[in-house]
């Protein structure tokens, strides 16, 4: 997080999460690849980040609490709230 505030999008990333939509309409499915590029991070935590992640994009409640606006209103992203619900350590 440090470095996302620094850099923006500029950060080095630590894990790609990449979603494949090819089947999506045909047959409701979607294929995900998860792969850590920066060992900052374990497989563990990346597959925790993986399941938090696909977990706001799919609740239309915490879609619209926190995905919506860190990437549209940034100013009406509330980082607080966001490392409280998620228990992020604090800096």
């Amino acid at each position: 997080m440090d470095d996302f505030q620094k850099k923006g999008s500029e950060a080095t990333p630590y894990f790609i999460l990449t979603l494949f939509d090819e089947l999506l309409f045909q047959k409701e499915l979607v294929l995900i690849r998860g792969d850590v590029v920066n060992f900052k991070i374990t497989k563990e935590e990346a597959k925790d980040l993986m399941l938090q992640t696909l977990n706001n994009f799919t609740q239309m409640a915490l879609y619209e609490k926190y995905i919506l606006p860190f990437n549209h209103n940034q100013a009406a992203f509330d980082f607080q709230d966001f490392a409280q619900y998620y228990q992020l350590p604090q800096a």
